[in-house]
């Protein structure tokens, strides 16, 4: 119900914490702003959009398979080699800029990402932190404000060069595809988006474009570690697809034709969703089954839960990838990793297709093998849900069929 709701859209105060990080965006604005925001970007999204994503996705991941080559036959830390990796992506995708790890971790942007992505959750569960005028006055807070500066200083730098270049291509009738691209043809061209709406949106794609998509793939890894059998079941389903060829980009229709990594990779986003929690106001009295809560409210739709619910799902905490090849009459809002109502996110599509094309990559060359039991998997909720501990894999070169 509370996703569902068309009159209670509205994020709730705690997103409000995040503004001077990502501005007023699509993430956190209220109704009325994102109604419109939404309307906009959402031709971003459009899947013709997102296919010319595809190759810059596929070299990505060809450099990520040559570094873990090396890290082949030992256990290791599999999230922040994908974290690094979906970073790399995002930039491209997301600004037209190529950027490489020792860039990366020598202006310490992963870094500082984390460390506002914990200042936020750290003031969230301090009240005493909730005022402004309290935070501010913080080392904490003034960390924050510093990292803020920090960050969205440099996406200016990036906003400022790319649009001295838009103009450029736009004498030479080059147009660009990155998403940045597009926002300054909305900013330039069409006039619906100011520098500043601009600067937020790529902000806000920021956040939630390369720590989820790396956090799933790490999670669907980790299963497919711990249950063998459905491993090989993935592993036959690639080699139906590409044969010997392991090293072909993969394409559009090769997603299509690997309908049971999708499943895998569902039934990894139903156990571990990568925000396994999300918030609303509520600004009307609603009413659920036989209760009301009453208007300004603050209310959680919590994903992990909901996803685990033994009246949704039988045997909610087993991996069973098979539960979406069959076309089972389930309730609309009873599998929402992308968040659910019209305030779902709009990058999910785009998110789809970077796992299935990194965990394919990944998969027809490897076999992988989890360390952790899964019932010790220790995990804490940040903005994404985290492991605490990490998430060490193996990784064994799969031998070619003859």
């Amino acid at each position: 119900a509370v996703l569902s709701s068309t009159s209670n859209l509205n994020k709730s105060f705690i997103y409000r914490m995040m503004t001077p990080w990502m501005g007023n965006g699509i993430l956190t604005s209220d109704k009325d702003v994102w109604r419109t925001r939404r309307k906009i970007l959402t031709p971003a999204f459009h899947f013709r959009i997102l296919e010319d994503y595809t190759p810059i996705i596929n070299r990505r991941t060809t450099e990520l398979l040559q570094k873990l080559q090396n890290m082949e036959g030992e256990f290791f830390d599999m999230l922040p080699v994908l974290r690094m990796a979906a970073f790399g992506m995002l930039f491209e995708t997301a600004m037209g800029v190529q950027i490489d790890e020792a860039e990366v971790e020598r202006r310490g942007l992963l870094r500082v990402t984390d460390e506002l992505a914990a200042s936020v959750i750290g003031r969230v569960i301090n009240i005493f932190h909730w005022p402004d005028f309290v935070f501010n006055l913080t080392k904490k807070g003034q960390r924050f404000y510093n990292n803020v500066e920090y960050i969205r200083s440099y996406n200016e730098q990036i906003v400022k060069k790319r649009k001295a270049e838009y103009k450029i291509g736009l004498e030479d009738g080059n147009k660009r595809k990155s998403f940045l691209d597009i926002l300054l043809r909305m900013h330039l061209e069409d006039g619906t988006l100011t520098e500043d709406q601009v600067r937020d949106e790529v902000a806000t794609v920021f956040i939630g474009g390369f720590d989820t998509t790396a956090t799933a793939a790490s999670y669907t890894l980790y299963l497919l570690g711990h249950y063998p059998e459905i491993q090989a079941k993935v592993h036959q389903e690639l080699d139906e697809v590409f044969g010997d060829d392991w090293d072909r980009p993969v394409t559009l229709e090769d997603m299509k034709n690997l309908k049971y990594l999708e499943c895998v990779i569902k039934e990894s986003m139903r156990l571990y969703p990568p925000v396994p929690v999300v918030a609303r106001n509520i600004d009307e009295d609603m009413k659920v089954g036989e209760y009301t809560i009453p208007r300004g409210t603050v209310a959680f739709a919590v994903i992990f839960a909901l996803h685990r619910h033994p009246r949704v799902y039988e045997n909610p905490n087993d991996f069973i990838p098979e539960r979406f090849l069959e076309k089972k009459e389930r309730h609309p809002y009873a599998y929402v990793p992308f968040s659910g109502g019209s305030r779902n996110c709009i990058g999910q599509r785009f998110a789809q297709i970077e796992d299935k094309i990194m965990l394919a990559q990944i998969l027809r060359r490897f076999k992988v093998e989890s360390k952790v039991p899964i019932e010790e998997l220790q995990l804490q909720i940040e903005i994404v849900l985290r492991p605490v501990e990490g998430i060490e894999l193996k990784l064994t070169k799969r031998e070619r069929s003859a």
